[in-house]
């Protein structure tokens, strides 16, 4: 009854870890980093975003250039009236008038008429320096957008290295815990084994019962962390593809480049985007001021008037120059300067501030490296070690030399050391990539 019970559970046990390691081949696609990084930097939406703000304020460039271009513009008119003054008005613009138009009778009863006015009106700005400061402010900003779009490819690929890594890892923990199910079942065949001789208790059989379904729960989770972070992944690629992405690579130690002692450059992406940005304040604080200066416009205005729509005849023109000099409105360009200069000064802060953050996170994450470095040196010395000790522990125990809770505590304390192993290749793996990532 008792080798029954224990078929059953052995069998069940058995059927866990088939279902289990199918699982991860159902649905299965394969993808290396190199694909990853690809597809990312094509299809994430976060760059579309970044470079679809980069468009936009390019746009917006492009309408600076009427500070310097002409503005043209045609216009038809047509006019009915019998109105005394826009009478002969008109009668002189289409040159009709005649000598019986002067008669006092005529003049003040004049009869209907009709006038259709087609006009081209140019307008060409001469001198306008504020127009020019605020297209170079408009052109910072095109170039702070630029630096933006690229510290976002930065960063997305950051994260899909960090993500890779995550996947490299569940399925790494994951391998593990199928050789760790796979060794409780072989210690629960050998508990049956040695109960059924009366070499141990009942409650030694028990323990290893728990054992095995400890680690079945673990496996479980494994299995939805590895999904989790498959999603994680295809959301960062833009892909809607259900499968199970599953790593090319498996998770192996990164070779250093040695950048523990490496220092920040201010030419990273992220630091040019604040260098444009106080730029572009600056130039808007120039404009500000620029407007105490004249401005100078020409402006020309060619018609035609005739009775008959779009006639080209009775044709005249306007020319002039204008030259306007706001000397005071009220005081509203002082109170703007000294908006702009606080403008700038925060501009500037908030830059001084961002640069001593990054040396402050560039210096974490070098002692963090090195910091990993460390613990991956001791993590390896402790799988060795405790493997060593599941080796002696199991013959041991197959002698009856050991209790079955110092094979169970073997091991635990093996499984722990190899996930504790692959842990440090990870934490060190992101460590040297946040670096590279802050090193850019």
């Amino acid at each position: 009854m008792r080798t029954n019970k224990s078929f059953k559970i052995l069998t069940f046990s058995a059927l866990f870890l088939i279902l289990a390691t199918s699982a991860f081949a159902q649905e299965v696609k394969q993808i290396s980093l190199e694909e990853a990084l690809t597809k990312a930097s094509l299809n994430n939406a976060t760059i579309k975003l970044s470079d679809k703000n980069l468009t936009i304020v390019k746009a917006v460039y492009n309408q600076t250039s009427a500070a310097f271009l002409p503005h043209i513009s045609v216009t038809n008119t047509a006019s009915i009236t019998n109105n005394p003054l826009n009478n002969f008005g008109f009668k002189l613009l289409q040159e009709t008038t005649i000598a019986s138009d002067f008669n006092p009778a005529v003049l003040n009863n004049p009869t209907e008429i009709k006038n259709f006015n087609t006009a081209i009106q140019l307008e060409q700005p001469l001198l306008n320096f504020d127009a020019f400061q605020q297209r170079k402010a408009v052109k910072a900003q095109v170039d702070a957008s630029n630096s933006i779009l690229k510290r976002t490819k930065e960063a997305i690929d950051f994260k899909v290295k960090t993500t890779y890594l995550q996947l490299q890892l569940a399925y790494k923990s994951a391998s593990v815990l199928e050789q760790a199910l796979k060794t409780a079942l072989a210690n629960k065949t050998l508990s049956e084994h040695l109960f059924n001789q009366g070499l141990i208790q009942k409650s030694d059989v028990l323990n290893v019962d728990v054992n095995v379904a400890q680690v079945q729960n673990q496996m479980q989770l494994a299995k939805s962390f590895i999904a989790n972070t498959s999603n994680e992944l295809s959301y960062l690629l833009n892909s809607n593809e259900s499968a199970i992405l599953k790593p090319k690579d498996s998770l192996v130690l990164a070779p250093n480049d040695d950048l523990i002692t490496k220092n920040l450059s201010t030419n990273r992406p992220d630091f040019l985007a604040y260098q444009s940005q106080i730029k572009s304040q600056e130039h808007l604080l120039n404009a500000t001021k620029y407007q105490f200066l004249p401005r100078a416009n020409a402006f020309s205005n060619f018609e035609w008037n005739t009775a008959n729509f779009l006639g080209m005849k009775a044709g005249n023109y306007f020319i002039g120059l204008q030259l306007r000099w706001d000397l005071f409105n009220g005081g509203k360009t002082i109170g703007k300067i000294a908006q702009q200069k606080a403008t700038l000064d925060k501009a500037t802060l908030n830059y001084k501030d961002y640069l001593a953050l990054g040396k402050v996170e560039l210096s974490k994450t070098q002692r963090q490296l090195n910091d990993a470095k460390t613990n991956l040196n001791r993590a390896e010395i402790a799988v060795t070690q405790s493997q060593e000790v599941l080796r002696i522990t199991t013959n041991r125990f197959k002698q009856g030399l050991e209790k079955t809770s110092d094979l169970l505590q073997a091991e635990t304390q093996f499984q722990t050391k190899q996930l504790d192993y692959y842990q440090a290749v990870f934490n060190y793996n992101h460590a040297l990539n946040y670096l590279i990532y802050l090193l850019k």
